[in-house]
């Protein structure tokens, strides 16, 4: 099973995050080289104050080099060519957003898309869409690209069912939910840690398709996107509406739980 961390290490993460308002979700790369300096900023000040937090993190940075979280699912949070290696302000961004998908009650339902191949490179769009024109249904994609903002979508036009699971839950006990038709924000390929959390966070949904990854993984903000949970009153019209069981959500291969528990050490 996987590391956890302290309840109050996460909340110490989500008390110096600055507040992101709807005018960074649509900007380049200059804004996310003074968000990132800005970030950087406000943690090193933060284990300034509190060194014992330094010290925390620098524990889990040893214990992601040891493989104990998966690396698909890192990937998902920040992936970088040989410009660029992992550092501790990388990890502090996955540290809090995995807090978030994993503490009970998670904030985030995730569900993966198998597409059969890896992503090509970020200039072959015609490539690209060739692997996205062929998704099963209910989904459909679209990419073209670029440095600015995300690189396509991912949509789907009928409920589905979604999953999400607390970190030392039985694997077996993921909560079912289902998600109405939304199309939601891709990036495909490298992704820095500080893009994906502006984004997550300004737009509540978001698909990666990393590179070396023949699936597709879509994170959703449970309350954001009102996903339903099997006791609210609109699951029964939707889950008809979806036309699938969970049986044909596993049949399908879009659980990443088990993905995810087979790549740990």
């Amino acid at each position: 099973m996987w590391n956890s961390f302290a309840d109050g290490f996460a909340r110490r993460l989500a008390r110096i995050d600055p507040e992101l308002d709807s005018s960074q979700e649509t900007q380049g790369d200059e804004h996310m080289n003074a968000l990132e300096t800005d970030l950087g900023k406000r943690l090193w000040k933060d284990f300034h104050d509190e060194p014992t937090w330094f010290v925390v993190l620098g524990e889990k940075m040893k214990l992601l080099q040891a493989g104990s979280w998966p690396q698909s699912l890192i990937d998902c949070v920040y992936q970088y060519d040989w410009h660029h290696k992992q550092d501790i302000f990388d990890l502090w961004v996955f540290l809090d957003f995995y807090a978030r998908l994993t503490q009970p009650p998670p904030d985030f339902a995730v569900f993966q898309i198998p597409v059969g191949e890896e992503p090509h490179q970020d200039k072959d769009v015609a490539g690209n869409n060739v692997v996205l024109n062929n998704l099963s249904r209910p989904f459909k994609g679209r990419f073209w690209g670029g440095n600015q903002d995300e690189d396509g979508f991912i949509e789907w036009d009928r409920p589905i069912h979604v999953t999400s699971c607390a970190a030392g839950e039985d694997r077996e006990e993921v909560r079912w939910l289902l998600a109405k038709p939304k199309r939601v924000p891709l990036e495909v390929g490298y992704n820095s840690s500080s893009k994906f959390r502006r984004d997550i966070r300004g737009y509540h949904s978001y698909a990666r398709w990393p590179y070396g990854q023949p699936f597709i993984t879509v994170f959703l903000d449970i309350d954001r996107c009102e996903l339903m949970f099997e006791d609210d009153a609109e699951f029964d019209v939707l889950l008809h509406h979806s036309g699938e069981s969970v049986e044909d959500y596993m049949i399908s291969q879009r659980s990443p739980w088990e993905r995810w528990d087979s790549e740990v050490n």
